[in-house]
């Protein structure tokens, strides 16, 4: 008779198992940074006299907005319980709450004769305002 502590694991116990570990691997690939972000991210950081390997873009979500969320961004420091995703020498800070929000998204940096900055498409996004600076997920 198989117990719960006999060290033989039912289908479902397996299932379960396998579907944190691809969960797992959805977190360590949850964000995409591409080659023209990652070249701005280092060129504001040089253009500011700051040093690349202690610096990177932080990316937050934060509360707020005609939708609910909006993403925040800045130069900063890694904090201990931060993700660090890196593209070529450049790298993309995230909190852990944010990266629940962020999973799955792309960071790109586009310029046109509209303006230019950094997007981010989400596909955890539901709708946005009509000003496009605020989401819900």
């Amino acid at each position: 008779m198989a117990g719960c502590c006999s060290g033989s694991e039912s289908k479902s116990q397996t299932d379960t198992i396998s579907k944190l570990a691809k969960a797992a691997l959805m977190i360590d690939d949850s964000l995409h940074v591409t080659e023209s972000a990652a070249k701005k991210i280092s060129s504001f950081i040089q253009s500011e006299g700051l040093d690349a390997s202690e610096l990177g873009l932080r990316v937050r979500v934060q509360g707020g907005g005609c939708s609910g969320f909006f993403y925040e961004m800045e130069l900063d420091r890694p904090r201990e319980s931060d993700r660090i995703f890196t593209a070529g020498e450049s790298r993309v800070i995230v909190d852990a709450e944010s990266l629940e929000y962020l999973a799955g998204s792309s960071i790109d940096y586009i310029e046109s004769v509209q303006g230019s900055g950094f997007t981010i498409s989400n596909p955890n996004v539901s709708h946005s305002c009509g000003c496009g600076n605020s989401f819900a997920v």
